[in-house]
C-alpha cells in the first residue's frame, strides 16, 4: 500500500494542480477508471472474455474490481458518463462483459451501465453556518455594510460554476451511448437473428429469471433510457 503521508501529499499537489475539487476529483476518477477497466481486461483475457468459469481467486480480484469501481461511480456518477461518452468502446465492452459473467458480477456490470443513462446530479451546496446567517440579517438590516466573499467562498463559487458547466456539457446522454443499446447485433456462436443490447437485457434480466435486484436494475436501466 502507499503510504498515507505519501498519499496526503499526492493528493495536495494534485487539487493544487487542479485548481479545484471538480476536477481533481474528475482527473483521479479517470485514472481509477482506466486502472480498473484494464484490471478486467486481463481478467476478461485468462478466461475467454468471460466465457470460461475463472478461478476462485481471479473471481474475487474480479469482484473487487467491481465493487471499487461501483462506489465511485455511484458517488460521482458525471465522471464516469464522461469517461464512457469519450471511450466510445467501453459501454460496448462492459455490455459484453455483461452477458457473459455470472450473476454477481454481472449485477455490478449492470449497475454501472445502468449509472451511464441515470438521472444527472446537482451539487449539493451546504448551509451556511449560524454565524453566517446571522451575519445575512445584519446585512439586511444595514444595507451599507460592503459585501466580502472569503478566498473559501469564492473557491466554492469556482467550483459551483465548473460542475454546472460540466453537466451542461453531458445532458442530454450522447445519442451515440442510447443507440449502442438500442441497435441490433448477432451474437457469436447462436444461430439467432440480430437482437439489439436492450432486448437481451429484457430477456436475460428480467424475463428469464434473476434476483429481484437483478430485475430492479434493468427496470431502473430501461426507465432511465426512454428518459433519453
Amino acid at each position: 500500500g502507499v503510504d498515507s503521508d505519501v498519499r496526503k501529499h499526492t493528493k495536495r499537489l494534485l487539487l493544487s494542480f487542479c485548481g479545484n475539487k471538480i476536477k481533481y476529483y474528475t482527473e483521479r476518477d479517470v485514472c481509477l477508471y482506466k486502472r480498473s477497466l484494464d484490471k478486467l481486461a486481463r481478467l476478461a483475457s485468462q478466461s475467454s472474455g468471460f466465457t470460461s468459469e475463472l478461478p476462485y481467486e481471479k473471481n474475487v480480484q474480479l469482484i473487487e474490481a467491481l465493487v471499487s469501481l461501483q462506489q465511485v461511480v455511484h458517488s460521482r456518477s458525471y465522471t464516469w458518463l464522461a469517461f464512457v461518452a469519450e471511450a466510445k468502446d467501453v459501454l460496448d465492452t462492459m455490455l459484453t462483459y455483461l452477458f457473459n459473467l455470472r450473476e454477481e458480477a454481472a449485477l455490478l456490470i449492470l449497475k454501472l451501465i445502468a449509472r451511464v443513462f441515470a438521472p444527472l446530479p446537482t451539487l449539493p451546496i451546504a448551509s451556511p453556518s449560524p454565524s453566517l446567517k446571522e451575519k445575512g440579517k445584519e446585512k439586511e438590516k444595514d444595507k451599507t455594510v460592503p459585501e466580502h466573499t472569503s478566498p473559501r467562498e469564492a473557491r466554492k463559487s469556482l467550483e459551483r460554476a465548473e460542475f454546472s458547466a460540466r453537466i451542461t456539457k453531458l445532458a442530454p446522454v450522447p445519442r451515440g451511448l442510447v443507440e449502442v443499446l438500442l441497435t441490433p447485433r448477432s451474437i457469436h456462436g447462436t444461430g439467432s437473428g440480430p437482437i439489439s443490447p436492450l432486448a437481451r437485457i429484457v430477456d436475460q434480466f428480467m424475463l428469464e429469471t434473476h434476483t429481484q435486484e437483478m430485475r430492479s436494475e434493468a427496470r431502473t436501466l430501461i426507465h432511465d433510457l426512454h428518459l433519453h
